[in-house]
């Protein structure tokens, strides 16, 4: 054989060899931050100096260069694809990658690829990623074609999102008029009739609405259905423009098409859905019984009274997501209300009360379906509150809580954050609002403002509880969003109760920045609380800001945030920060700190190492999913061992709005599996296993989850879980935790279903051995007593420091005589009679600046504790 025949096999056969398995590149793009990306960068890009390579390998490459910031790499990879699966976004992506380096491009290269892509609507999509047409041109140029590709209805859809928000009538349409006229062949354009309809009935214009309805623009299935949906909502049928016969004859003609015009593909859209042939043909089922109920109701027969209530019967919605259990409920109950038999009575509230339980976004259902199941209680002969006989009537004997907002003096108060500790050290939890409206606790039994002791004047949308000086007094800090001044305050507690401002002598952590949210860290766990703060944008959506990390050297206060790992290459300008969650989440005894980052941005995740601190948010699948160079609008998160194998799991709440949920994070609850490690090329990655099991778990999508929290309600030594949604008529959820690793809903039974939450914590706030809830909202705060029936029975520990020990103190007696200083990061375990233990740790926030009180909580059930003790680490 020749000698460079030989050389070439050799390379030949070490670039084989060098190239990484597909199962490799899976786990890098899974769990490899950008350094690693770039490490084994080369070996991925052997792949693309073969002849053959799928489609699918293409598109992972593509993926693996735009995370890793390998520009050279995704040059070749986006044309490769473009040439082989005919990808114009790969196209046009190379393009847009290379339009400054024309000179270097061979132009041999450039015509092969804008000449291989023939159909009309994508050469001119090339023509204008090329700047051969301008955009003026290319907008009339779209006005020329027959038929529409992926990349400009994806145009058309960016215009549906604009219109889609604006409540202003004079505005919307004619930006619908506008979208219509650049776009008059868009698979979108229902949208713009939806909207239209929309603004028509909000601003009376009646006829115009009626002519649409009888005249639509265009006889498609979408068009078909919107159509339907408008003449079978309340808001049509109660203007009496025409007969109701009319109404749903039209209404039915339409279903009748709609349902020969379905469409065979797998997946499709309608309105920010997502809909399959099987969930499809359910929402047209939900049309048909409304007709059904209609028809119904304007003319009752008992045969068809029992004919529509077992089309209903038959009805079997695939979720509760966007509200269908409920919906389904709810029909269910106006059917059955229909009939003046006796016998129909209590199904029709059982089916009310099943509306109510399951729950609907945007308050959907709630208030109709609460005063139709008040009716009926009002003709019961029952002894029973209206809330005990729901309870009775679903059989439900589970968590109780009982608003106790007005009682103890709180009602009416609209606050946004809470935080709860003892500031004074009598053994009453006390509650902090937007940290500076600070209530005592008088024996809970009510709860008085506190005035005259230094929080006037503060400037703040939130506060969190720490001896921060280890004087054995409570102390706080206050975060807020000033810019000149005013800002985050370190509040230390004077002798007499009063609070005073240390920032000139502690230390100046008023960063003039947007502060979000905070976390007190014991670094050296020397009672020294160090402090974390995430801030947020400022200027402009999504222009983020630098966190900061204030350490706490015996009292005083240091910028470190570079210094101890803190501030990247990529992050020095910051992220848009909204949460931090501290927590020791790999069990090495030092505590680690999640920052959740809003505007489809990464999270952090810092692990404590003797070192410093090192982001690790992507080895352990915290970071958020990788979509199309976006991530999660994640808001609040927090840590619990909610199956009890000793080690912390974790839920972060995401805002995932449906008409942007192709690329951003829903809510995730990760099973926490324990460290792991993966062998690439001879090297071993260490990681924590997160696992994703939210769906599994019984956790419902909602698009405004903001702030969790773990928490064992009936003391049965299992945590449930409490999730606030942001926005106006949004619900929160209550989860109670089944012991299987799954959860039931038991938000409205439970009585502490709040809308529009947003901070939320947690304490016994009478202290009578149950942990009472404590919700934030701009509607006006709610103060929940636990009132479950359970004679479980619960263990309450309260680490403090005193000088250099931790004790843990049991009885709220003891706590006066101890300093007041919170042992943020301890861990104890308490093991049980058979075989069993719990783990519990003390950390100082959660969710968006919420945080519960400094208390260790184990719900013991029936069980006997036979020791406890601080965990050792490993």
């Amino acid at each position: 054989m020749p000698k460079y025949l030989l050389v070439l096999a050799l390379i030949c056969a070490h670039l084989s060899l060098a190239a990484l398995s597909v199962q490799d590149i899976d786990f890098l793009l899974q769990h490899a931050d950008e350094a690693l990306l770039q490490r084994y960068a080369p070996q991925v890009e052997q792949h693309l100096h073969t002849r053959q390579i799928s489609e699918p390998l293409l598109k992972d490459i593509v993926t693996y260069a735009r995370k890793g910031n390998s520009q050279a790499m995704l040059s070749r990879a986006l044309y490769r694809l473009a040439l082989k699966a005919q990808d114009l976004d790969a196209a046009l992506a190379w393009l847009e990658l290379n339009a400054d380096d024309t000179a270097t491009i061979p132009y041999l290269q450039r015509l092969i690829l804008t000449s291989s892509f023939t159909n009309p609507a994508d050469a001119l999509c090339i023509k204008h990623g090329t700047g051969e047409i301008s955009d003026s041109l290319f907008a009339s140029q779209i006005l020329e074609l027959e038929a529409y590709n992926d990349r400009i209805e994806a145009l058309a859809k960016a215009k549906v999102n604009e219109f889609a928000v604006e409540r202003s009538d004079s505005l919307a349409l004619p930006m619908i008029d506008a979208f219509e006229a650049e776009f008059p062949l868009s698979k979108h354009l229902y949208c713009g009739y939806f909207y239209r309809l929309y603004h028509l009935l909000t601003r009376q214009d009646y006829e115009a609405a009626y002519d649409l309805l009888v005249n639509l623009p265009k006889a498609d299935l979408p068009h078909y259905v919107t159509a339907i949906r408008i003449l079978l909502s309340e808001r049509w049928l109660n203007l009496d423009q025409t007969s109701l016969p009319e109404t749903l004859s039209i209404a039915q003609v339409y279903l009748d098409l709609a349902r020969k015009m379905t469409p065979q593909a797998e997946e499709w859209d309608y309105l920010f859905a997502s809909y399959n042939p099987d969930s499809w043909a359910y929402y047209l089922d939900t049309l048909q019984l409304r007709i059904h109920y209609l028809q119904l109701k304007e003319h009752f027969e008992e045969s068809e009274f029992e004919r529509v209530l077992d089309f209903a019967r038959s009805m079997k919605p695939l979720n509760n997501d966007f509200g269908q259990e409920a919906e389904l409920a709810y029909m269910k109950g106006r059917i059955l209300s229909l009939s003046d038999n006796a016998s129909h009575t209590l199904p029709a509230a059982k089916a009310y009360l099943d509306c109510l339980i399951k729950g609907a976004p945007r308050k959907a259902y709630d208030v109709e379906a609460e005063e139709a199941l008040h009716q009926i209680y009002l003709t019961q002969e029952t002894e029973l509150d209206f809330d005990a006989w729901c309870r009775d009537l679903a059989g439900y004997e589970g968590l109780i809580f009982k608003d106790m907002t007005a009682e103890l003096g709180l009602e009416g108060k609209r606050f946004s954050r809470i935080a709860i500790a003892d500031y004074d050290n009598d053994g009453w939890l006390d509650l902090l609002f937007d940290g500076k409206h600070l209530f005592r606790n008088l024996q809970g039994q009510s709860f008085e403002p506190v005035t005259n002791i230094g929080l006037d004047q503060l400037n703040s949308s939130g506060g969190l509880w720490a001896d921060f000086n280890k004087d054995g007094h409570l102390d706080f800090v206050t975060l807020s969003h000033a810019s000149e001044g005013n800002g985050d305050a370190l509040m230390k507690q004077q002798p007499d109760g009063r609070f005073v401002k240390v920032n000139e002598r502690a230390g100046e952590i008023d960063d003039a920045l947007p502060s979000e949210a905070a976390a007190w860290i014991d670094v050296e766990m020397n009672g020294y609380p160090s402090l974390y703060v995430a801030n947020y944008e400022q200027g402009s959506l999504g222009a983020g800001t630098p966190d900061m990390f204030w350490l706490n050297e015996e009292g005083y206060f240091f910028d470190r945030s570079e210094q101890l790992g803190f501030r990247t290459a990529q992050d020095m300008q910051g992220l848009s920060g909204r949460g931090v969650a501290p927590a020791d989440f790999n069990d090495d005894g030092r505590t680690d700190i999640l920052v959740t980052n809003y505007r489809l941005q990464r999270n952090f995740l810092f692990v404590n190492t003797p070192d410093g601190f090192i982001d690790q948010a992507f080895q352990n699948q915290v970071a958020g999913h990788f979509t199309k160079g976006y991530y999660g609008h994640s808001i609040g998160a927090d840590w619990g061992d909610y199956d009890n194998d000793g080690d912390l799991d974790l839920i972060i709440c995401n805002l995932a709005h449906p008409r942007f949920i192709d690329f951003s994070d829903i809510t995730m609850l990760l099973r926490n599996d324990g460290p792991a490690e993966y062998e690439i090329d001879g090297d071993v990655i260490r990681y924590h296993k997160f696992t994703d099991v939210t769906q599994a778990a019984g956790i419902t999508y909602d698009e405004l989850h903001s702030d969790p929290t773990w928490l064992d309600v009936d003391n049965d030594g299992y945590l449930d879980l409490y999730i606030t949604s942001i926005y106006e008529n949004d619900r929160s959820y209550l989860y109670h935790n089944n012991k299987d690793g799954t959860f039931t809903d038991v938000t409205w039974l439970s009585g502490s279903r709040v809308y529009n939450g947003w901070g939320n914590a947690y304490g016994d706030l009478n202290r009578d051995g149950l942990i009472d809830l404590v919700v934030a909202s701009s509607r006006g705060i709610k103060v929940f007593y636990n009132e479950t029936p359970t004679t479980n029975q619960a263990l309450f520990l309260k680490p403090v420091w005193a000088k250099d020990e931790i004790l843990l103190l049991e009885q709220p007696r003891q706590h006066s005589s101890q300093p007041n200083s919170p042992a943020f990061g301890t861990r104890v375990i308490v093991n049980l009679d058979g075989n069993k233990s719990l783990m519990r740790e003390l950390n100082s926030a959660k969710g968006t600046c919420s945080q519960n009180a400094p208390e260790l909580h184990f719900g013991i059930g029936k069980s006997r504790i036979t020791k406890y003790n601080r965990a050792s680490h490993k």
